[in-house]
């Protein structure tokens, strides 16, 4: 038996760098995100009662983040300053990321848009998007005979 060893040519690359833009637009369809050197991470959760999302935003405050609601579309903007723009100062490595970002999510219909709340604290952004009542799951009793 010969073994054979198997070079990646750049058919295999693009092939690969296919199935990754696939696979992404997979798990993100509902996602529609600007492009910025600064990308925040969200969590997004749902349970009974609401729809939860979560942004990481370091380094920022409250007075430099957007939230607004179109269209069943939710998107947060917002600009993260570079802490280093001292012309004076030699730049060795600067691995923190800056600059301005926006994030669009699209929204269930089911949401009340009245009763949204959002709270900023320590870098981080919650968002509480309340169902509207007939969005809720009702139980049902079910009865032995």
């Amino acid at each position: 038996m010969t073994l054979v060893k198997c070079r990646p040519n750049r058919n295999h690359f693009l092939m690969q760098d296919q199935f990754d833009k696939m696979f992404e637009n997979f798990f993100h369809d509902n996602f529609v995100t600007g492009g910025s050197s600064f990308n925040p991470l969200v969590d997004m959760v749902e349970n009974d009662e609401n729809y939860l999302i979560t942004v990481e935003l370091p380094g920022m405050s409250k007075d430099d983040v957007k939230m607004t609601i179109k269209d069943n579309m939710l998107t947060i903007s917002g600009s993260k300053k570079n802490r280093y723009e001292s012309e004076k100062d030699s730049m060795h490595r600067i691995e923190s990321s800056h600059g301005s970002f926006s994030r669009s999510f699209r929204l269930p219909k089911s949401i009340d848009r009245e009763n949204v709340k959002a709270e900023f604290e320590s870098g981080v952004l919650s968002i509480s998007m309340p169902k509207v009542e007939e969005a809720k799951p009702t139980v049902i009793e079910i009865e032995a005979n």
